[in-house]
């Protein structure tokens, strides 16, 4: 298995190839995944995409040791030939063969033109291929690569898991002069990012109920998709513990820059700088302190094993906090009070005192002749009556009898009873009125306007 961005792994055997180390989301800034590309099961061997057919690719279409190839030779054309078996007979056939290279590339430059054997989506008549292709010196640089010998390998696997201490001050030298890390900011800059790596290496090296007391304590728990749901707790630490290095020997970097980065000349152009930096300070994270507790976030089952009774502490103090979040987050007892919802500036029960619920009952109609009050005969259209009609007082003018009639005729045809509810309520005289339906309200406005006509006459 190869973590690496080249495609040129699968030319030299990689059958399993780690690619794209990147965030999960475009908002993280922190490699967490990869994409696997296993040719197993991917199974490009029977699609003539094994690694002699890869070879073949890099030889078309350019690679690292040719990256020219075929002049007007893409990456598809390229494919099509490896899956039709060319790159297989390419790699079984040797330099001082001649003969049985020209009747290879004259067979590729047939298919190429003419397409017979349908290995191909189109002709490619353009695609010259000369007679120097193909180069079997890049052949061979892919096929027998220059690698170290198996007696180097084995004893740099036995160098790379002998538990050695480190030498942190050699180390410190290699940073500075290969990574430019110089003065104590640099000095910093390697406490901080070694210190994660090498507390993770001593909590390994613990056997037993060894004591740790480099760790300060556990400050939280997470298991969060970021980190594909991997229980992980953070251990407080002191850097300088972890990494001891002289810190007294490092010099401070004083250079006064400008913007642009160029040294400042006058006193003018320094106390500018001045300025700007005394204007920015407050945006900027706190400085990194090695003397101070930092937490860094390792897997849980680590912790767990190698310092169990630190763990079991955090534990108990996490339950806690747990539970106390639960509580405050449940429903609220008796004792406390619900919040009051928002004032409308009107009491409860304000209506109250302008209706009255009652029982349907029979009301006496209207018989006298005299005009009714506009109380009267609104308060008599909203009260329930058991007919299917109802009641108008008689007009006053005789004269108007066509008029009464025809008016009585719409009165009665609008007045039909509204399907009532269930407590039906009454209007008392003199009181204010409550909104009824829609149906009933128009009903009052049509008769109120036909007694103001009977009476103008």
């Amino acid at each position: 298995m190869v973590l690496t961005e080249d495609v040129d792994a699968l030319m030299f055997g990689c059958t399993k190839m780690l690619r794209q180390w990147s965030p999960a989301s475009k908002r993280d800034t922190t490699p967490t995944h990869v994409s696997l590309f296993d040719t197993e099961k991917m199974r490009l061997d029977q699609q003539g995409l094994d690694r002699e057919g890869m070879v073949l690719v890099a030889l078309m279409s350019g690679g690292d040791y040719d990256p020219n190839g075929l002049p007007g030779c893409g990456i598809k054309v390229a494919v099509e030939a490896a899956k039709a078996g060319f790159g297989r007979d390419l790699c079984r056939l040797k330099a001082v063969d001649k003969e049985g290279t020209a009747a290879w590339r004259n067979s590729l430059i047939h298919e190429l033109r003419t397409n017979e054997s349908g290995h191909f989506k189109r002709k490619n008549k353009a695609l010259a291929i000369p007679e120097t292709f193909p180069d079997f010196k890049v052949l061979r640089s892919y096929t027998h690569p220059v690698v170290s010998p198996g007696e180097s390998i084995d004893e740099i696997r036995e160098k790379v898991h002998l538990k050695r201490e480190i030498q942190f001050e050699d180390l410190r030298e290699f940073t500075r002069e290969v990574f430019g890390w110089d003065y104590r900011v640099g000095a910093l800059k390697f406490i901080k990012v070694l210190s994660h790596a090498v507390l993770v290496q001593k909590l390994q090296a613990l056997e037993g109920h060894d004591n740790a007391d480099y760790v300060k304590g556990i400050a939280g728990f997470r298991s969060d998709l970021k980190n594909d749901l991997v229980a992980q707790v953070r251990i407080q630490h002191i850097p300088s513990e972890i990494v001891p290095i002289d810190l007294s020997k490092e010099e401070d970097e004083k250079i006064m820059q400008a913007r642009g980065g160029l040294a400042l000349n006058s006193d003018d152009e320094i106390d500018d700088a001045e300025n700007i930096e005394e204007s920015t300070a407050k945006r900027q994270p706190a400085p990194f302190n090695p003397s101070g507790r930092q937490g860094v976030w390792v897997l849980e089952i680590l912790a767990k094993s190698r310092i169990p009774e630190v763990f079991a502490d955090a534990q108990v103090v996490q339950k806690a906090a747990d539970k106390k979040k639960q509580q405050a987050k449940g429903p609220k007892t008796k004792g406390i009070r619900s919040k009051p919802g928002p004032k409308t500036g009107m009491p409860a029960g304000a209506l109250n005192k302008f209706v009255r619920a009652s029982k349907p009952h029979t009301v006496s109609t209207v018989t006298s002749k005299a005009v009714p009050k506009e109380n009267e005969i609104i308060a008599s259209s909203i009260r329930p009556t058991t007919s299917r009609r109802l009641r108008i007082p008689s007009p006053l003018e005789p004269r108007h009898e066509s008029l009464q009639m025809n008016s009585k005729r719409l009165l009665s045809h609008l007045a039909r009873p509204v399907q009532q509810t269930r407590l039906p309520l009454r209007l008392r005289r003199g009181q204010g009125l409550v909104c009824p339906p829609l149906a009933t309200y128009l009903t009052r406005c049509v008769q109120f306007l036909c007694q103001a006509v009977l009476r103008k006459g």
